[in-house]
């Protein structure tokens, strides 16, 4: 069985994807590595072979296979030893070659699949392709939420289609081995709705993993003021009595889709609105300035730099270092560095404030009184991390689910169901006060498609720094200093703000407990200890 001379493309790779010999998914991962048969400028068909794999049982296979198709007629002339440099090369190329009709087709999957998750303001898109088939899922509300099934197959293509033809990087070739990173933002793939979609592919034991993080014009919810975040009046005065200075850094930290960046957004579009500016962003008599990567939402009255190239972490992380040393360069009065990554993204945030500026950012770290350490850890100088002048607020939130408020059912109503570790823990708590606390309906309703959550909400815990704590902190005194932050400051801790929530029926006692793991307990016996 001769092969069609209609699949004889010139320089393609007919077994890569789309191609007339093309290996199964799972096999392509194997033998990419070993064989590739090539058409080449004058549409000869070559095959080349690995040195280290020329005896390998499944490259004899396939040749004796080549050969019974007429495809493989001169083994001396055809055959063609190389290194596996090569072989990579000949599959790597081969998207320049993939069906322009099926690339189409996939291509308007993908875009409706998009749609979709927009509508239903998913966060995030979870492509996980197994051994078996390809499983899809949204996540919404912090949870993930199955969405459909296909073939393993279909699930490759996609992943082709998106980075090969959709996605705005220097090199669109999506490589099976290795992990890659890239951003939808052609507004013919996306809804009104979207700024972009960041997609990060990585390769698994048993196929692929895609994370498609959906970036939206807009926080969720249409969300502009802290109070609709979820912050109590407590929080709100600590946190406005540090965005009212004229300098500081107001670090923010929290565990990735913890919401810090819809945070960020609503702080700064607070500060900019308090210095005249209006609702089409005009008017701003401050100049705000902002260093992203990548940029998340727009912001109301904010110059904002967004890293948009580099391969590479090394390569976007010198254009983020370079943006940071041009900020005081343009004048600011308010910046917002967002992310502390490293040391000069550290040392950029300092030195803003030191120069008299009112900086933000964020951090990774569990709680707020830990960014001190993490800061000091990543090599800033203790004398300013320890500067209540300089670092004057510190800030840590989770995202809780809100319990739709149209299905959800009392704790006391199900009480011979819970769990009963959870529920001693509840009555030690509230003093066996159980009224108020509410619980998700399992089955949801129509209102919540079903979730029983209806949005989420911020669980947090802030630090107005000042010479006292500070003091305290840099004398080592740990102890001394939470108990100042918690009796003189009025500190409330995560879990402080989250058993407020589960009182008022807003937060499933199960949700809190699972955002903030340990500390649930931890914080808890702290409250004995100072009462």
């Amino acid at each position: 069985m001769a092969l069609d001379d209609k699949y004889l493309v010139p320089n393609s790779c007919l077994t890569a994807a789309g191609g007339a010999l093309e290996f199964d998914r799972a096999l392509q991962v194997v033998m990419q590595d070993m064989l590739a048969v090539v058409v080449d400028a004058e549409c000869k068909v070559d095959i080349y072979i690995s040195e280290n794999h020329e005896s390998n049982i499944q490259v004899q296979n396939h040749l004796e296979k080549f050969r019974m198709m007429d495809i493989l007629i001169d083994d001396v002339n055809q055959i063609k030893l190389c290194d596996m440099k090569t072989i990579k090369t000949f599959y790597n190329q081969s998207a320049s070659v993939y069906s322009d009709e099926e690339s189409s087709h996939v291509q308007r999957n993908i875009v409706t699949l998009i749609q979709t998750a927009a509508s239903r303001k998913v966060s995030d898109i979870h492509i996980n392709i197994n051994a078996a088939n390809t499983v899809i899922q949204f996540r919404k509300f912090k949870r993930l939420h199955h969405y459909k099934e296909d073939l393993r197959n279909n699930g490759y293509d996609l992943l082709q289609t998106m980075y090969n033809f959709m996605t705005d990087v220097a090199d669109p070739m999506f490589k099976s081995t290795e992990p890659q990173d890239a951003v939808i933002n052609n507004p013919a793939f996306l809804t009104k709705s979207l700024n972009g979609v960041r997609v990060n592919i990585v390769p698994t034991t048993e196929g692929w993993k895609a994370c498609l993080r959906l970036l939206y014009q807009t926080t969720r919810g249409d969300v502009n003021s802290l109070e609709q975040l979820g912050y109590n009046q407590r929080l709100l005065n600590d946190i406005r009595k540090v965005t009212a200075k004229s300098s500081g850094i107001l670090v923010i930290s929290g565990p990735t889709n913890s919401g810090k960046s819809t945070t960020l957004k609503v702080l700064l579009e607070e500060v900019a609105k308090k210095n005249g500016c209006q609702e089409d962003g005009t008017g701003c008599e401050i100049n705000i300035m902002t260093v992203e990567d990548p940029s998340e939402y727009k912001i109301l009255g904010a110059v904002q730099l967004a890293v948009t190239g580099g391969e590479t972490d090394e390569e976007r992380n010198l254009q983020y270092h370079s943006y940071l040393k041009s900020l005081l360069r343009q004048d600011p009065d308010v910046l917002m560095i967002g992310e502390i990554r490293d040391i000069i993204s550290a040392k950029a945030a300092i030195k803003n404030a030191m120069s008299g500026h009112l900086c933000f950012t964020t951090i990774h770290t569990n709680d707020a009184f830990t960014i001190i350490d993490r800061l000091i850890e990543i090599g800033v100088d203790p004398a300013n991390v320890l500067n209540s002048g300089i670092v004057s607020g510190l800030l840590a939130q989770r995202l809780v689910p809100l319990l739709c408020t149209h299905c959800s059912i009392t704790l006391e109503s199900a009480i011979s169901e819970y769990n009963p570790a959870r529920l001693e823990r509840l009555r030690d708590i509230f003093d066996n006060d159980l009224s108020g606390i509410r619980i998700r309906n399992p089955g949801g309703c129509l209102h919540c498609e079903g979730l029983g959550i209806s949005g989420v909400t911020v669980v947090a815990e802030m630090i107005p720094t000042d010479k006292k704590f500070m003091k305290l902190r840099q004398q080592g005194k740990m102890d001394e200093a939470y108990l100042y932050w918690r009796k003189e400051l009025h500190g409330q801790t995560l879990m402080e703000h989250g058993l407020e929530k589960i009182k008022a029926g807003s937060c499933d006692p199960k949700d809190v407990e699972a955002e903030l793991e340990e500390l649930f307990i931890e914080n808890l016996q702290q409250l004995e200890a100072i009462a």
